[in-house]
């Protein structure tokens, strides 16, 4: 233990004086500012990282159907004529399961580029009254908010790279 000699530090309710940047510590304020900026959007961030986790196990119910499709042609004998039909049938989820894989990547690394085929899919969504219909317009205000243009934004990439200590935590 360090002898301590001034009238703060012999202070018991004084905050704990660390090496960590910080007002108290003579930090810089650019990392301050970043971490408060990190911290205000951190729930916004973590909502859209899980509708790429959502789009995630939308593509593995496409890839069952697929496979499900697959295996009920097993041992059928086809008429030439319908085997063009069940191609089309087998290839639109799997081209489907591919690219949402695709978008939920994007998104759950926080790509801009996320945002349009988000925007477009979700248009979809929103005849899928009434459950879609409101999932598809959380999904709209989660990335055309001010804070979900935020967290797209390069800024926002290098508030992320500043502070890769905060994370996101769930309670139980």
């Amino acid at each position: 233990s360090m002898p301590q000699t001034d009238a703060v530090s012999q202070n018991p309710y004084a905050p704990p004086i660390t090496d960590l940047p910080g007002p108290m510590n003579g930090g810089d304020a650019a990392h301050i500012d970043a971490e408060l900026a990190r911290r205000k959007h951190l729930n916004h961030e973590a909502s859209i990282r899980s509708i790429g986790l959502l789009y995630y196990l939308s593509a593995a119910g496409a890839v069952v159907s697929v496979v499900t499709g697959i295996s009920g042609l097993v041992g059928v004998e086809m008429n030439p004529e319908a085997f063009g039909y069940v191609v089309g049938y087998l290839l639109f989820p799997t081209i489907l399961a591919v690219g949402v894989i695709i978008l939920g990547r994007g998104l759950r690394r926080l790509k801009r580029w996320g945002r349009i085929p988000t925007f477009i899919l979700q248009g979809f969504g929103l005849f899928a009254f009434p459950v879609g219909t409101l999932i598809s317009v959380s999904i709209f205000y989660l990335i055309l908010s001010k804070k979900g243009q935020m967290v797209f934004s390069e800024e926002y990439r290098q508030i992320m790279d500043q502070t890769p200590h905060i994370k996101y935590r769930t309670s139980i």
